[in-house]
C-alpha cells in the first residue's frame, strides 16, 4: 500500500516525459554497469591467468635450478672417483 502511494506521488510529481527520460537514464546506467562488470570480469580472468603463468614460470625455474644442482653433485662425485 505504501509503495502504491509512493507511485501515485511520483506520477503526480513527474510528467510522462520526465518519467520516460528517467527510465532511459536508468537503462543507460544499467547498460554501463553491465559493460563495466564484463570488463572487470575480463580483467580478473586476465590477472588470474597472469598469476598462474608467473607461478608456472617460478616452478619451472625452481625445477631447472634443482636439475642444475643435481648435475653439479653428479659431476663432483664423478671427479672424486
Amino acid at each position: 500500500r505504501r509503495l502504491f502511494a509512493e507511485c501515485q506521488t511520483l506520477a503526480q510529481e513527474y510528467s510522462s516525459d520526465k518519467l520516460n527520460d528517467e527510465l532511459e537514464y536508468q537503462k543507460e546506467l544499467n547498460s554501463n554497469y553491465e559493460h563495466l562488470q564484463q570488463q572487470l570480469q575480463r580483467c580478473s580472468s586476465t590477472l588470474e591467468q597472469q598469476i598462474q603463468m608467473q607461478e608456472q614460470i617460478q616452478y619451472n625455474i625452481q625445477q631447472a635450478h634443482d636439475e642444475i644442482e643435481q648435475i653439479k653433485r653428479q659431476f663432483n662425485n664423478d671427479q672424486k672417483v
